[in-house]
């Protein structure tokens, strides 16, 4: 897998920063964070325990990625003497803007954000700058931002949606139906299926997108699969945004008595268990994994950024897509996955 690479960007002060700044100038220190005031004041040198506080504010934290992309984030920050701050509002748009406001008055350093709702970018970026805090957009990125830790969605979901074409041509088909969940408030689940949808258009016209549902986690898949299996029988492919829901559908597959290799799971993250059953055979998955220690210490690293001012302030992770043919991919992704 190819190490996340940057794009750098200008060095941008706000005058919030600036006396941090000029403090760090002349004095040779190394770690900045914010009073309650917004005023910039000296917090510690890197390498000291709690030398900067970064409050990561993700979508979902039920997912089965989570525990260890939060490991990794947690490592990587202990290393530069920094505390992650989490929010817990596991899909809840109104609960990650109380968990962020919470973060902004208590004066938080930096915040790391998936957000749940676009709507309130805006405020969430406003109400920060003018206390002083950097923010970063976590997935996506957004206006305003200080910095980011993103994945190459696009590439992804392109290359995700040429391995179906491939797959449907290789059961000597010209007409297949797919299904497809996501999330359509999210611009990452967003960004994902439409790059997937566009490039297995252009590979394989004869694709019918019987239904589009919402969701991302393994019981909607699951009830998703057995409702969309009584009305369309001989789908071929089913499409998530997210790999648990492809775990879901698959226990729905195997309780409908359908062999591996009747209908093709798309998914995206790269789950252990989702690796784990693509590598032995039990799912019939093509997966966009992402290396977790890599995500994590992205995350980490660009929150620890745009506190100090210093590149990369924006950093893209880049995927690794395991086909039912590149089974030894899920296994080199579930040794740093688990």
């Amino acid at each position: 897998m190819q190490p996340a690479t940057s794009r750098p960007r200008p060095l941008r002060l706000r005058t919030t920063r600036l006396g941090c700044l000029i403090g760090v100038m002349a004095l040779g220190l190394s770690a900045c964070s914010s009073s309650g005031n917004g005023a910039a004041t000296r917090a510690g040198t890197q390498g000291e325990s709690n030398s900067c506080r970064i409050g990561f504010a993700f979508s979902n934290t039920t997912v089965s990625l989570y525990k260890p992309l939060i490991s990794a984030v947690n490592a990587e920050a202990k290393s530069k003497g920094c505390t992650i701050l989490q929010s817990f509002a596991n899909g809840d748009p109104q609960k990650q803007f109380s968990d962020v406001q919470t973060w902004i008055a208590e004066g938080v350093d930096s915040i790391v954000l998936l957000p749940l709702d676009e709507s309130s970018i805006g405020p969430i970026v406003s109400q920060a700058h003018a206390k002083g805090i950097e923010v970063v957009g976590y997935a996506a990125t957004f206006d305003g931002e200080d910095g980011s830790a993103t994945f190459g969605n696009t590439q992804a979901g392109t290359d995700v949606g040429h391995a179906i074409a491939g797959w449907l041509k290789a059961q000597g088909l010209t007409k297949a139906e797919i299904a497809v969940m996501s999330t359509p408030t999210s611009v990452i689940s967003k960004s994902r299926t439409d790059a997937t949808l566009a490039a297995l258009r252009q590979d394989f016209p004869g694709i019918d997108v019987v239904t589009t549902v919402n969701g991302q986690t393994a019981a909607d898949g699951l009830q998703a699969m057995q409702t969309i299996l009584a009305a369309h029988p001989d789908l071929k492919v089913f499409l998530s945004a997210a790999d648990d829901a492809i775990l879901g559908a698959n226990r729905a597959l195997r309780a409908a008595n359908k062999k591996v290799g009747d209908v093709l799971l798309a998914g995206f993250d790269g789950s252990a268990e989702a690796l784990q059953a693509t590598a032995d055979g039990t799912l019939n998955g093509v997966d966009a994994g992402l290396n977790l220690q890599t995500v994590g210490k992205a995350i980490a690293d660009a929150g620890y950024d745009v506190i100090h001012h210093t590149q990369p302030l924006d950093i893209v992770v880049p995927y690794t897509v395991v086909t039912p043919d590149t089974k030894e991919a899920a296994t080199r992704l579930l040794a740093v996955n688990r």
